[in-house]
């Protein structure tokens, strides 16, 4: 970060931890947030914003403490630390409980039948994903079962669903209760940086999916719960 003149933490030769960005450098105090985020202090951290108050007022607190917006978790055996989310990238519940995303779509993302995923949930009683599958091998499997469908039927084939929720819970059981998808919809084709709804380095920006498919997250959250996913007919053939 350029407010901390950049460097905060470091893998030293002698403590070397892939995932991590290694120990907090010498004179850097850190402390991670009860929301998550990463706070440091230091000679190296700038003392504001030029001119600009009340900017700085909002990423400082009452200990001079900056406000990183990453989220991340310390491991006191390590001494090291993690950065799991950015901060504006937090789900929070309805119940009031925060769930970073990457972490979950990482994990899912480790799975064969999974092509992209994105997570939802905000202001939600639980978790939800948006999902692409690895439709060639989707439809192979189908074929194995008997089910002679469409691209267009199968994101709406209660078997499908069950059969990739099943998936994703062998992925995700590392995880809190609270924090694992209890229900998905599956989009009927990929996410495309040519719409805007990922970057060039295949990022996800949240809101213009969301956006986009928007009737498929109500669908997740409004649909009885015996049901498949609630597919807009006008959204299928796209």
């Amino acid at each position: 970060l350029t407010e901390t003149s950049p460097v905060l933490c470091v893998n030293l030769p002698n403590n070397i931890n892939p995932g991590t960005v290694g120990e907090a450098v010498e004179g850097v105090q850190i402390k991670v947030a009860d929301d998550g985020e990463i706070c440091a202090k230091g000679p190296n951290i700038m003392r504001g914003y030029f001119k600009l108050p009340e900017e700085t007022a909002e990423v400082f607190d009452e200990e001079g403490f900056f406000h990183t917006g990453d989220v991340g978790e310390y491991n006191e055996l390590t001494k090291c630390y993690a950065i799991t989310d950015r901060k504006k990238e937090i789900i929070v519940l309805s119940n009031g409980k925060n769930v970073a995303p990457a972490p979950l779509e990482n994990a899912i993302k480790g799975s064969t039948w999974i092509e992209q995923v994105v997570i939802v949930g905000n202001n939600r009683s639980f978790v939800g994903a948006l999902i692409v599958p690895n439709f060639e091998k989707l439809e192979k499997w189908a074929q194995e079962q008997g089910l002679n469908l469409s691209r267009e039927e199968l994101v709406k084939d209660v078997k499908v669903e069950k059969m990739l929720l099943k998936e994703i819970a062998e992925c995700c059981q590392s995880f809190s209760a609270y924090e694992k998808v209890r229900r998905i919809a599956i989009l009927p084709r990929e996410l495309k940086a040519s719409e805007g709804e990922i970057t060039p380095t295949l990022k996800v920006k949240r809101r213009i999916v969301n956006a986009h498919f928007g009737d498929f997250v109500e669908g997740i959250y409004n649909r009885p719960s015996e049901e498949t996913c609630a597919v807009p007919e006008e959204k299928v053939t796209k």
